[in-house]
């Protein structure tokens, strides 16, 4: 977003949609058959959620005959009976203030179901050219005629239609489709991810649920001229935008500055000064990964992954390397939103003698002046040099920031991103030295997990050289995943299963250590199953939620880092 303004709206817009939302499923158009006199029920049964499950909303059904209450699970599951029930039905469900809905038509397939999401609100407007409310409100004998199955499937068509131009919704049963959201570390399906990609784009069209479902009325098949703007994604990961893209390569002797050009429905890449766009093919079974199919003879990445919120992280192999690559859609961010307490971690140098690095700082808003600066290799405080002024300055030209010490522009650029959270995050060249990635978030205490948390990621490490003169690597991508086990005030156990070089294995880990918003794990605090002590590396991690990922910088002797992806 450009302004505090349409952060603010954005925000309001998100929250709004994460309150609500319901789902559900019934049986066929004439109440159920029962032998000896018995009451008959009705099932109806669904998902209610905008991307994240709407937990604990109260859902509501008015059938032809029957009506039945009930509340959503934590991954937005209900079920409702609805004794001597009939169809059509449609459903509401409320939370915090903010309503959705949803309906069963007539002569729906046994069993029935209606998930209560943002594209069910949309559709129940669009059967019944008004809002949705309306329908729970007037539910009469004319409204029911109304809820036929050629109705639906043609209000159906005007929602993907109008939607098409950003995210492709053909092929997909707005009303009964498998929603799985993510929840607790687990990935969501697709149909969730899709969710995800529509709240998003509302937020950045400052247009809101409302507002849509009004326009779609108004103009069956077209979308509003603001949502129309927005860049479309692509059909086998939402979170992968069109348009323009920073690039930073950590072994790029200039690391530059480097925008390319991402058609994400055509799925590909055109890298600047290069005569040819690289296509991106779909890994099988793992959304939003992909491999590079190379039209041009230019040196692709083997494997690229792209996080919840649209970042790309890949690896080039090139000259007998694997060298690390991030990219991430390029916005406009101001001098003041850099304001405030800054961590961050990374490494310096070439990957064959790399130096893990993490520390704080405070960026003040007016002149961009670094104060309170803390740099650490290791656990161990480096000295700043006696009279250094740092500022990191907007560059008028390009939009990204420069950084300046004691007058001289230095080569390192901090390029700014305003994650799904709201928050800005910085990623940077280090000051001294062409070579290297360093990610930087603002301070803020992390949440304890709780036992049973998943969390599902892609992770890259990068290692130096074992042996003086010796090369280093970025690992290939690796699909991982680690649970929460136990939790003992700021201190958690995680494990993670065996992956492919490493057997499995339980850490110690600190929660806001050393610092707020950061993790620690000491040297050598991780045991086996069965508590035996096993051999590991002390490392600190800095979560950068609104990216989608984690920056993890070695401590004491081990000269490694690793980028991990949260997959969508």
């Amino acid at each position: 977003m450009n302004s505090m303004t349409k952060l603010a709206s954005a925000a309001c817009l998100v929250a709004i949609l994460a309150a609500c939302g319901g789902g559900g499923s019934s049986t066929g158009g004439i109440p159920p058959t029962s032998s000896g006199g018995n009451p008959t029920t009705l099932a109806v049964t669904g998902t209610a959620a905008t991307g994240a499950p709407i937990a604990s909303g109260q859902v509501e059904a008015k059938c032809a005959t029957g009506t039945a209450s009930a509340t959503t699970v934590a991954d937005g599951r209900y079920e409702l009976a609805v004794t001597n029930g009939a169809l059509p039905c449609v459903i509401r469900v409320t939370k915090d203030g903010t309503t959705l809905h949803s309906i069963v038509e007539t002569g729906a397939a046994l069993p029935a179901v209606a998930n209560v999401t943002p594209l069910s609100e949309l559709l129940v407007a669009q059967l019944t050219g008004g809002p949705a409310a309306n329908l729970f409100q007037n539910f009469n004998g004319g409204a029911q005629a109304g809820l036929t199955s050629s109705a639906v499937t043609a209000a159906t068509a005007k929602v993907v239609s109008a939607l098409s131009g950003i995210i492709d919704f053909s092929g997909d049963d707005l009303l009964r489709g498998t929603l799985v959201p993510a929840v607790d570390g687990n990935v969501g399906n697709l149909l969730d991810q899709k969710l995800d990609a529509l709240a998003r784009a509302l937020s950045e069209s400052n247009t809101s649920l409302a507002q849509l479902s009004a326009a779609l009325v108004a103009a069956p098949g077209e979308a509003p001229t603001a949502l129309a703007s927005v860049p479309a994604s692509a059909t086998t990961c939402p979170a992968l935008r069109s348009g323009t893209y920073w690039g930073l390569e950590a072994e790029d002797p200039q690391l530059s500055v480097d925008p390319f050009e991402v058609d994400a429905r055509a799925l590909t890449v055109l890298y600047g000064g290069e005569p040819e766009k690289v296509h991106l093919v779909p890994f099988p079974g793992e959304a939003c990964r992909f491999t590079i199919g190379d039209d041009g003879g230019i040196d692709g990445v083997e494997h690229v992954v792209v996080s919840r919120a649209g970042v790309i992280v890949s690896h080039f192999p090139e000259d007998g390397l694997r060298k690390p690559f991030l990219g991430f859609p390029k916005q406009d961010i101001s001098q003041a939103d850099l304001a405030g307490d800054w961590n961050y971690v990374g490494w310096v140098g070439p990957m064959a003698t790399l130096t893990p690095i993490n520390g704080s700082f405070t960026l003040d808003a007016a002149t961009g002046t670094m104060s309170n600066i803390a740099n650490y290799i290791g656990t161990t405080l480096e000295a700043e040099p006696a009279g250094e002024v740092h500022r990191i300055v907007k560059n008028a030209e390009n939009g990204a920031f420069n950084q300046i010490a004691n007058g001289e522009v230095r080569p390192a650029y901090f390029l700014p991103f305003r994650g799904l959270d709201g928050q800005v995050y910085l990623v940077a060249n280090p000051q001294d030295g062409p070579q290297g990635l360093v990610f930087a978030a603002k301070k803020a205490t992390l949440p304890m997990p709780t036992v049973g948390t998943v969390n599902s990621y892609w992770e890259t490490e990068i290692l130096a050289a074992t042996t003086p003169g010796g090369i280093g690597q970025a690992k290939q991508l690796e699909a991982r995943t680690t649970t929460t086990i136990e939790v003992q005030g700021d201190v958690i156990k995680r494990r993670r299963p065996a992956i492919s070089e490493a057997p499995e294995r339980i850490d110690v880990v600190k929660v806001n250590g050393p610092r707020d918003g950061m993790r620690l794990r000491q040297q050598n605090a991780c045991t086996d199953r069965t508590g035996a002590a096993m051999t590991c590396a002390g490392m600190v991690q800095l979560p950068l939620p609104g990216m989608g990922l984690t920056a993890t910088a070695g401590l004491f002797d081990r000269s490694f880092a690793s980028i991990s992806v949260t997959r969508p």
